[in-house]
């Protein structure tokens, strides 16, 4: 290898010379614009996602006298004045609404895994992209699916999975070529509360559409939806670059900042490296974040999907109320999220704490409080106050560990993130299918309070059994496996060094 073709890996102790010649080379770092696309693709993926579980409490009509003023089981209690809505047009039953919600998730389930070998082989950029604007286009068609009947909306639904399945992949895959390692704690905070914002905005905001006579009521939830998502999908083509390397106005500086932190050598002579998919399945710490994960997000799609449903059919909440309770979490859970993002970096960057003490301590702190809330949430009967508010700092915990398990991804794999993103993504997807089923079994048409309590009591059993799995195998050190593909510098196209010679003819692995 031509030694001067070759990135020098950095000093710690310069660390502080290149941020600073960083700052002053442009007036905003480019991998702080990536920070903000990659927050509003958040946004509106999770936007495209649960705004159906709102806007379908508006599409059925779930009573015998074609009213929506149905008996709540609180009902009489305290909620007589709650229920005001207009009746629904679909006759679905609470099974068929299950299977509607869940379809998602049988498209989701094939797609993850060859999201993360596209954002390798291909491009991270276009899969990321084209994900948004297939969901968006769908999201526009979902009320002539709907029209057609329900098993054509389920079948849009089961779509919409398929195109979604390749997002997240691609997100983890730019994180791991973008950021730095003392930057990843609060880039990936701030970045994954674009999925707390957009489950805000797309479960308050279309609890008064749908309940509205703008573009037909409940159909305005998802034509604004697609057109948000094609407005973001510009941003996205125009701004967006698969790795510093091949920004075409990134600076010198802020390029040297990232490469070498990321410790990535140029070469024009580079062999496309295997992605070591038989050491990723062979490791502890790496199944650790899976089934951790899985545990997690199947109480967060559980929750995306049904909270409307609690709030409606036991505290007897109208349309728009039940819409604001369930996403109201997501924005305290952004903010807290983000906080604790640059205080985790803060402890690692001053050595105060170790990554896998950081990662561990709050991943366990945020899944206790989340168990006991839930619980009091489930035991608050009739009082309507005490189940909101218990619920809501519930679900707000979950920022605490958005800087627990969900970034250890980078830390341990940061050049194999995206093909571990796709196999966690792959199994977090069976929770998501299971889900809405499983609430219609247990609750059967509109449940009672004692149904609900054996749904809480299960949801805390999946918390736990995750927090203990990655409390005990969890790591916070790049495994030796990916540490042998970090001598490959990610570029789009050909390869290219970091001296922008562009004669180079070997094409080049994106990690």
């Amino acid at each position: 290898m031509d030694e001067s073709k070759v990135l020098p890996i950095m000093d710690p102790q310069s660390e502080e010379k290149y941020v600073v010649r960083t700052k002053s080379s442009s007036l905003i770092p480019i991998r702080y614009v990536l920070v903000v696309l990659l927050f509003l693709g958040n946004m509106n993926i999770y936007g495209m996602r649960v705004n159906l579980s709102i806007a379908l409490v508006a599409m059925v009509n779930d009573s015998e006298t074609g009213s929506h003023q149905q008996v709540s089981y609180c009902k009489g209690v305290q909620n007589d004045t709650h229920r005001t809505d207009t009746a629904g047009e679909f006759n679905w039953n609470a099974n068929t609404q299950g299977l509607i919600l869940g379809a998602f998730y049988y498209g989701y389930l094939f797609s993850n895994v060859p999201g993360g070998y596209f954002s390798v082989y291909l491009s991270a950029k276009w899969t990321l992209g084209l994900s948004v604007l297939f969901s968006a286009v769908i999201n526009l068609l979902t009320p002539l699916a709907a029209y057609h009947g329900y098993v054509t909306l389920i079948a849009s639904r089961v779509v919409l999975g398929l195109v979604q399945g390749l997002y997240f992949p691609s997100f983890y895959h730019l994180q791991g070529l973008w950021m730095p390692p003392d930057e990843r704690s609060r880039s990936f905070s701030v970045t994954s509360s674009g999925t707390a914002v957009g489950s805000l905005l797309y479960l308050f905001v279309p609890g008064y559409l749908a309940s509205s006579n703008i573009m037909g009521g409940w159909p305005s939830v998802f034509y604004i939806s697609g057109f948000t998502g094609i407005l973001f999908c510009i941003l996205w083509f125009l701004l967006a670059y698969d790795s510093p390397s091949v920004h075409p106005w990134i600076s010198n500086s802020e390029k040297l900042y990232i490469m070498n932190s990321l410790k990535w050598e140029g070469s024009k002579k580079q062999k496309v490296p295997r992605v070591p998919l038989c050491s990723i399945l062979k490791s502890p710490p790496v199944w650790a974040i899976v089934i951790c994960q899985t545990c997690m997000e199947f109480v967060m799609f559980l929750f995306l999907a049904e909270t409307p449903k609690y709030f409606s059919s036991i505290q007897g909440f109208n349309l728009s109320q039940s819409g604001f309770i369930a996403g109201l979490p997501w924005l305290v859970q952004c903010l807290l999220g983000i906080s604790i993002g640059f205080a985790a970096d803060g402890l690692i960057s001053r050595n105060l704490f170790r990554v896998v003490t950081v990662r561990k301590g709050l991943t366990a702190i945020g899944v206790t409080a989340q168990c006991v809330l839930f619980l009091m949430t489930a035991y608050s009967g009739c009082n309507s106050t005490m189940a909101v508010v218990c619920f809501l700092v519930a679900m707000s915990f979950g920022g605490v560990y958005v800087t627990g398990y969900y970034v250890n991804k980078l830390d341990v794999a940061p050049n194999s993130v995206s093909v571990i993103a796709g196999i966690t993504n792959f199994m977090t997807t069976i929770g998501g299918m299971i889900g809405p089923p499983l609430v219609a079994l247990i609750t059967k048409e509109h449940g009672t309070i004692q149904e609900w309590q054996v749904l809480f009591w299960m949801i805390c059993g999946v918390l736990l059994l995750g927090g203990l799995v990655f409390t005990l195998f969890a790591s916070g050190e790049q495994q030796a496996w990916d540490r042998e593909l970090s001598g490959t510098v990610p570029q789009e196209g050909m390869a290219t060094d970091i001296n922008d010679d562009h004669d180079s003819e070997t094409p080049l692995l994106r990690e």
